[in-house]
C-alpha cells in the first residue's frame, strides 16, 4: 500500500501552459452612441480637408502646401480605419480590437489635431508677414484650419471618453503544442 503511494506521489502531471490574454469590456450601446458622434467628427475633417487642399493647392508651385496638405491625410485615413474598426465593436472586444479602434481613433485625433493647429499658426504667420496676396484667402483657410483642429480634438477627446469607460478583464487560455 505504501508502495502505491509514493509511486502515485513522484508521478508528474502535464499541464498545459496557460497564457493570460486581456479582453476588454464596455457597453455596446455606449460605444455606438459614442461612435456616431466620432464618425461625425471625422466627416467634417474630411470635409475641412478637402476644402482646405482645394483652397490652398491652386498652382503646382506651391510645393509646400501640397506637402503639408498630404501629411494631414495620414492621421485622417487612419481615423477612417479606426472608426471602421470602432463600429464593429460589441459588448467585449480583443485586444487587436481594441489597439485598432478606440486607441488609434484616438491617436489620431491627437496628430489631427497637432497638424491643423500647425496649419493654423502658418496661415495666421503667413498673414501677418504678408507671404499672399490675398488676404481673404488666408482668412478662409485660417477657419478651414480651425475647423480640422476643433473635429480632430473632438474625436481624440470623444475616443478618449471611450478608452475611459472600457474595462479590462485578463482572460486566461490554454496554449495548444
Amino acid at each position: 500500500m505504501t508502495e502505491t503511494k509514493t509511486q502515485e506521489t513522484n508521478r508528474t502531471v502535464q499541464t498545459q501552459p496557460i497564457a493570460i490574454k486581456m479582453h476588454y469590456i464596455c457597453d455596446s450601446d455606449y460605444v455606438s452612441k459614442i461612435n456616431k458622434y466620432a464618425a461625425i467628427l471625422i466627416a467634417v475633417m474630411t470635409a475641412a480637408f478637402v476644402l482646405t487642399g482645394t483652397h490652398s493647392c491652386q498652382s503646382i508651385s506651391d510645393l509646400a502646401v501640397y506637402l503639408s496638405w498630404l501629411v494631414y491625410f495620414v492621421p485622417l485615413l487612419f481615423a477612417w480605419i479606426g472608426i471602421a474598426t470602432s463600429m464593429k465593436i460589441t459588448d467585449e472586444m480583443t485586444a487587436k480590437q481594441h489597439k485598432n479602434g478606440p486607441a488609434r481613433l484616438c491617436r489620431c485625433g491627437v496628430f489631427g489635431a497637432l497638424f491643423a493647429g500647425v496649419t493654423v499658426f502658418s496661415c495666421i504667420y503667413f498673414m501677418i508677414t504678408g507671404e499672399y496676396d490675398q488676404i481673404s484667402a488666408e482668412i478662409g483657410m485660417v477657419f478651414l484650419g480651425i475647423l480640422e483642429c476643433a473635429s480632430a480634438a473632438g474625436v481624440a477627446v470623444l475616443s478618449r471618453k471611450l478608452l475611459s469607460q472600457i474595462e479590462e478583464v485578463p482572460v486566461m487560455e490554454e496554449i495548444e503544442q
